[in-house]
């Protein structure tokens, strides 16, 4: 099911700032997963697979203990460690810190496929009604500037015509991922299951090949979309009020084009944007459509909604079937 689907509008907490950049460029920014509020991202994910991965790894080594030909070997290696649980534990982190630290980075290492997110909150589920209409509070506390009294809004965007816009913005430029979906949260074990049976098998399938042929392992194109798709969409339970529905943009880069066959034949590279250490990527804009597909602003709490309103359906007035509403949550900052 397409992500439309199950949410057919997507909520977007930003400033006034925020809205107006949106608004003048037609576009939305997807930034580096690293800049995010979550000091876990794309990395949470790291003790799941380090689960589901461990009695393989622990298989084998009771497997090569047993070999008598490893045996005087494999006794300094037990003594090292005290048993093969340990050993166990020792390699499987040990590999999935590699595997990380190559894809998205590390303290000594530059991500070498570093996705890009833009983040919605969904309030379709049954009892929502509320959120849907006036926004969420821990959404304007903490994303729209509310708790300091700034001006915040909420852009509820319509999802099937996202998904168009994204579907164009694939046509314009070259990506390996370019993917909306909800995120998983740690607390949601069924869901994880549910969501990501195939990229379990195909993780583990390809992991083990680093431990019983070192020399064959490939990392293959495959392998790292589905870790970036899973990983992206995987976050701490500390979230799960957030409802989020994310944007994750991962453009080609310039090893991608240098591999190509007919690099000339395929759509341009996504400019990276740098901003002293970060970066981000300018999603959609004019040349894909002529308007984001902005169904409604809520106009967050505040003194003065009214006064807001008005400047916002100034920014909107290209905007001919936008409405603005008014949050009723009777928020007051301190």
């Amino acid at each position: 099911m397409k992500t439309s689907g199950k949410h057919p509008e997507l909520h977007h907490y930003t400033s006034m700032a925020g809205l107006d950049a949106i608004v003048q460029s037609n576009a939305l920014w997807a930034r580096d997963f690293k800049v995010l509020n979550d000091s876990t991202e794309v990395t949470h994910i790291r003790e799941k697979l380090f689960e589901t991965l461990l009695p393989l790894v622990k298989r084998l080594v009771k497997r090569v203990s047993n070999d008598r030909s490893n045996k005087t070997a494999f006794k300094k290696v037990k003594r090292r460690f005290g048993s093969i649980q340990k050993l166990a534990e020792y390699e499987t982190r040990k590999a999935l810190g590699v595997i990380f630290d190559v894809t998205f980075g590390g303290r000594d290492a530059t991500a070498s496929f570093p996705p890009y997110i833009t983040s919605f909150c969904s309030h379709c589920e049954a009892g929502d009604a509320y959120a849907a209409k006036h926004g969420l509070l821990s959404m304007w506390y903490g994303y729209s500037g509310a708790a300091e009294g700034s001006e915040g809004v909420s852009i509820v965007f319509d999802t099937v015509q996202l998904e168009d816009c994204m579907k164009r913005e694939s046509e314009l430029h070259q990506y390996s991922t370019l993917q909306l979906g909800d995120v998983v949260y740690a607390n949601q074990s069924n869901r994880f299951v549910e969501e990501f049976p195939d990229f379990l098998e195909l993780f583990n399938r390809s992991v083990m090949t680093l431990f019983e042929e070192p020399n064959g392992f490939d990392v293959t194109s495959t392998f790292i979309e589905a870790l970036i798709s899973t990983a992206t969409r995987y976050k701490h339970e500390a979230f799960v009020d957030e409802r989020e529905v994310r944007l994750v943009a991962y453009p080609w880069t310039k090893a991608h084009y240098e591999c190509a066959s007919d690099p000339a034949s395929l759509p341009p590279p996504k400019e990276i944007i740098k901003d002293g250490s970060k970066e981000r990527i300018v999603l959609f804009g004019s040349g894909i459509q002529r308007h984001l597909p902005i169904k409604r602003v809520i106009i967050g709490p505040h003194p003065d909604q009214q006064r807001i309103k008005s400047k916002v359906l100034g920014m909107l007035r290209d905007y001919k079937s936008v409405d603005v509403a008014l949050s009723g949550t009777p928020f007051r900052p301190g």
